[in-house]
């Protein structure tokens, strides 16, 4: 995905997210928290996400530009245990 960010420079950081600095202060603009995927599995009482993994980002700035690459976790896409989310089901079909 690309992003116009005037004035921005995004740099990625150890634990997957992404900082925006302002280019003519220096100081930090905002943060794109590291991305994470999940089934359909939640927990019955929270109906919190009981099954998570990281996705990778990488991140390529052109001016101002940004673009941003999302790569799933394989293994966890191949896993048999890990059930489609709805969403997932309905773009399969």
């Amino acid at each position: 995905m690309t992003l116009t960010a005037k004035g921005l420079t995004a740099k990625s950081a150890a634990d997957g997210s992404v900082t925006f600095t302002d280019t003519r202060s220096g100081k930090q603009a905002g943060i794109l928290p590291a991305p994470v995927r999940w089934d359909a599995r939640t927990d019955a009482r929270s109906g919190d996400s009981t099954h998570r993994a990281p996705v990778a980002m990488s991140v390529a700035q052109q001016g101002d530009q940004i673009d941003l690459t999302l790569t799933p976790d394989a293994r966890f896409l191949a896993d048999p245990a890990t059930h489609p989310s709805p969403s997932t089901r309905r773009l399969a079909c």
